[in-house]
C-alpha cells in the first residue's frame, strides 16, 4: 500500500450536510427510474438496481485494502456510495484476503456497473420522448459536476480517488480555480 499523505482535517468528513442534500437528489433519480423501467421491463429495473449495488459492494473491497481513512466510518463516496466504508470494515473483519488482481477487476466492474446505471435507462426513458432523456442526461452530469466541485475537494481520499483527481484537473487545469475557495 502505497504511504500516502491524507489531510487529516477532513476525517470525519466536514461537508456531511451538503454530501446528503447533493446525494438525496442522486438516490431520488436512482429510485425514480427504477420505477420507471419496471412499467417496462421487471428484469430491466433489477437489473439497474443490482448495478448500484454491486458497486457499493465491490467498492466496499477495495476500500478495505487501500489506503482510505474512512474505513468502518461515513464515507463521501460519488454517486451515493456512503456505506462503502461500513462495508469495508466488515469485509476487513470478515479476514477476507487481499488480491492485488482482484482490486484491479472490481475498479473496471465498478466503472462499467456506473457506466451502465447511468445509461442503461436511456433507451427506455428515450420512448417517452427525446425530451425527457436530454434532461435524464443534464440531471446525472449536473449531479457529477457538482459532487466532484463540492465534495471532492474536503474529501481526504483527493489524492488518489479517481473522482477526486478528476475534481482537481477540473479545478486547476480547466476552471483555474484553487477549489479549496468553496469552504
Amino acid at each position: 500500500m502505497t504511504d500516502l499523505k491524507l489531510d487529516k482535517t477532513c476525517i470525519p468528513y466536514p461537508r456531511k450536510g451538503l454530501y446528503w442534500i447533493i446525494n438525496l437528489f442522486y438516490l431520488v433519480l436512482l429510485v425514480l427510474t427504477s420505477i420507471y423501467l419496471w412499467k417496462y421491463n421487471i428484469m430491466i429495473s433489477l437489473i439497474y438496481i443490482s448495478l448500484y449495488v454491486i458497486s457499493v459492494m465491490l467498492h466496499g473491497y477495495m476500500c478495505a485494502f487501500g489506503p482510505c481513512p474512512y474505513l468502518g466510518t461515513f464515507c463521501p463516496g460519488i454517486f451515493a456510495m456512503f456505506p462503502v466504508g461500513k462495508i469495508a470494515m466488515i469485509i476487513k473483519r470478515l479476514k477476507i484476503k487481499h488480491s492485488v488482481k482482484l482490486t484491479k477487476l472490481f475498479f473496471y466492474i465498478i466503472l462499467g456497473a456506473l457506466i451502465l446505471t447511468l445509461i442503461l435507462p436511456l433507451n427506455w426513458i428515450n420512448k417517452s420522448g427525446i425530451i425527457y432523456s436530454l434532461g435524464y442526461f443534464i440531471l446525472v452530469i449536473g449531479y457529477f459536476i457538482t459532487f466532484i466541485l463540492t465534495i471532492c475537494p474536503k474529501c481526504a481520499g483527493r489524492l488518489y480517488c479517481p473522482s477526486a483527481k478528476l475534481s482537481n484537473l477540473i479545478s486547476k487545469k480547466i476552471l483555474d480555480i484553487d477549489i479549496m475557495i468553496f469552504d
